[in-house]
């Protein structure tokens, strides 16, 4: 009961944080953005230079649980769209390809109504190949 308390007040803080984050992108505060998201990682759990180094089953196996999964997922599609509006598609794309993967290992872990439609989204900015490379892989 405690764990579930600790992480449902966790998970709040981050969707607090994915606002903010938001806010701060679409006001073209795009250092603050960053400096949120750093942030966010921190309170998630997990180093944010781990986020991109590590492959897909070493930082699902961190995050564990499929409500963490789905929050990092959103975080890292968040950062994508900071990435992106600041002119840098090719790490925005890698970005979103890893949030694809977390919302299809959350999916796979506890399937949630939300987690097709939130690749779904996701995917109108990817190729098809990618799209189904990401969720096939995660899925393995």
């Amino acid at each position: 009961m405690i764990r579930e308390d600790y992480l449902m007040r966790m998970i709040r803080q981050l969707v607090d944080a994915l606002a903010r984050i938001a806010g701060f992108r679409m006001r073209g505060e795009y250092d603050r953005a960053m400096a949120e998201v750093g942030r966010a990682w921190e309170d998630l759990g997990v180093p944010r230079e781990l986020v991109t180094a590590a492959d897909g089953p070493t930082l699902a196996s961190l995050l564990r649980e499929p409500d963490r999964l789905r929050v990092a997922a959103q975080l890292l599609a968040e950062e994508a769209h900071v990435m992106s509006a600041r002119g840098d598609p090719l790490n925005a794309g890698v970005l979103r390809l890893r949030a694809v993967e977390l919302f299809a290992r959350a999916r796979a872990q506890q399937p949630s109504a939300d987690d097709d439609n939130s690749i779904a989204e996701l995917g109108r900015y990817l190729s098809s190949a990618d799209l189904i490379e990401a969720v096939t892989i995660s899925n393995e």
